[in-house]
């Protein structure tokens, strides 16, 4: 599996679980992120690569998940916080303020971290601008470093997730 198949099956399961909370009319924060969550750690049990070891808080796919580094992680390894992570598939980061300086403070975690896809999922009023200034960030960031794959989704609440992909030049 490469980077372009994690990406394109992480924007598939938050726009599935969009859909579905859009329709069902949920808007609390908090069940969108317990919803997102949920799918993703079905995603990377059963679709991702077999014998991943999840991060994420507790869900209906797996209640024993505790939170480790980041909102979500899926990576190889013995499943010990802290200890014998190996490579890091999805490192993912959500923010649900509309403030931008909150968005970017969860932000600069995934520009610190190694991972092959890094997953930042924010509300915002301007998503395109607020998008372009994560960019920015990024690519001036020497902790960022060539190659390294980002995948925007930036929620409007009048269009909805708007994806956008991004390697470092």
């Amino acid at each position: 599996m490469n980077t372009g198949d994690i990406e394109a099956g992480c924007k598939r399961v938050i726009r599935d679980a969009a859909e579905r909370l859009t329709k069902d009319r949920i808007v609390n924060d908090t069940a969108w992120t317990d919803a997102i969550f949920e799918d993703l750690t079905r995603y990377a049990y059963h679709e991702l690569v077999p014998g991943l070891c999840v991060w994420s808080k507790g869900n209906a796919v797996d209640r024993t998940l505790t939170g480790f580094l980041y909102d979500f992680m899926a990576c190889e390894g013995e499943g010990k916080a802290g200890e014998d992570i190996g490579k890091v598939w999805v490192a993912l980061e959500s923010e649900w303020s509309p403030y931008f300086e909150k968005v970017k403070e969860d932000f600069y975690k995934l520009v610190l971290g190694r991972s092959m896809l890094r997953v930042m999922i924010f509300k915002s009023r301007d998503v395109e601008k607020d998008i372009s200034k994560l960019v920015r960030i990024l690519e001036t960031s020497p902790m960022s470093v060539s190659g390294d794959r980002y995948l925007f989704a930036g929620w409007s609440e009048d269009e909805g997730f708007i994806f956008k992909s991004h390697s470092k030049a």
